[in-house]
């Protein structure tokens, strides 16, 4: 198999017509995934996964035969779903040359590009109140296909939150790459939303790849803002606020405003409604209040 055979987690979630972390999920229940979302050693040892550095973050690629064994998991292919994936099963082998036009990635490529064009309701337009923050220095996502591309044209999509209980009470916060399934979360037993909320984003950009273009989304309004405006009022003037105060969390802003301006690729902050059905948003949620929770 050339590299371009192999499937990145967000092919396998388009292929079977669901989310990477559901794929995750699953294949964890086979046994092929260990630490976080990485292929497990016996995924590796019997030639189902690479782990590919040329791609972001070292994200693990899998074998085509592994939408056969997600099957077995209760994923199927869409193709089999809607009756129309016999001709592609040859004595059980998928996905076989002389049977197929194209590779399992062009054909996963292929539903992403037809996809509708249309922004996302969840999308907030330039020049609303809560913006799409856009810093667009460094590449412009317009290379050559990588695999786990998203249709936003990004090669790194992140969903950032924070939960708290009692403010200030106990906290999580989780962010997830929603195109390989990675996740990092933690929580602290006495802290606030704010902090939550910021850490999140703070640890989500020192997971991403500084030189792969990069999609945060993030139900909160107020690390929107921090980010994209008053941050960088804040630090011209001292660290104070309008009305003199001294910030809250000064060096925790100042720490992510560091991390989002070193990036030298293509960055965007997008708002999500939360709580809204959006899966990236769903899974960040959930992992943030089980770190709460066990704080």
């Amino acid at each position: 198999m050339t590299r371009t055979d192999w499937l990145a987690t967000s092919d396998l979630a388009l292929a079977c017509g669901t989310d990477p972390h559901t794929i995750i999920r699953h294949l964890s229940q086979l046994g092929l995934v260990g630490a976080g979302s990485a292929a497990s050693d016996m995924a590796l040892r019997h030639d189902l996964a690479i782990t590919d550095g040329d791609y972001a973050s070292e994200q693990s690629l899998w074998h085509p035969d592994v939408i056969t064994l997600l099957a077995a998991t209760g994923l199927e292919r869409v193709e089999d779903r809607n009756g129309v994936g016999d001709d592609l099963l040859d004595d059980g082998a998928l996905f076989d040359e002389e049977l197929v036009t194209l590779s399992p990635i062009e054909r996963a490529r292929s539903r992403a590009q037809n996809a509708p064009a249309t922004a996302p309701d969840n999308v907030v337009p330039a020049g609303s109140d809560f913006p799409v923050a856009a810093k667009q220095s460094g590449t412009d996502g317009d290379g050559p296909y990588v695999p786990g591309a998203d249709k936003y044209g990004f090669d790194q999509v992140i969903a950032t939150d924070g939960a708290c209980s009692g403010n200030p009470g106990r906290g999580g916060w989780a962010w997830v790459d929603e195109l390989t399934g990675t996740t990092g979360s933690g929580g602290s037993r006495r802290t606030t939303n704010n902090i939550m909320e910021l850490t999140a984003m703070l640890e989500a950009l020192r997971y991403a790849d500084n030189d792969r273009s990069l999609l945060l989304r993030a139900d909160s309004q107020y690390v929107i803002n921090v980010v994209t405006k008053w941050g960088p009022g804040w630090r011209r003037k001292g660290w104070k606020k309008a009305d003199g105060k001294p910030v809250a969390n000064q060096q925790l802003v100042a720490d992510l405003l560091e991390a989002y301006e070193a990036r030298t690729a293509k960055t965007r902050i997008d708002w999500v409604r939360g709580h809204d059905g959006d899966a990236g948003n769903e899974e960040a949620d959930r992992l943030a209040v089980i770190e709460r929770d066990r704080a």
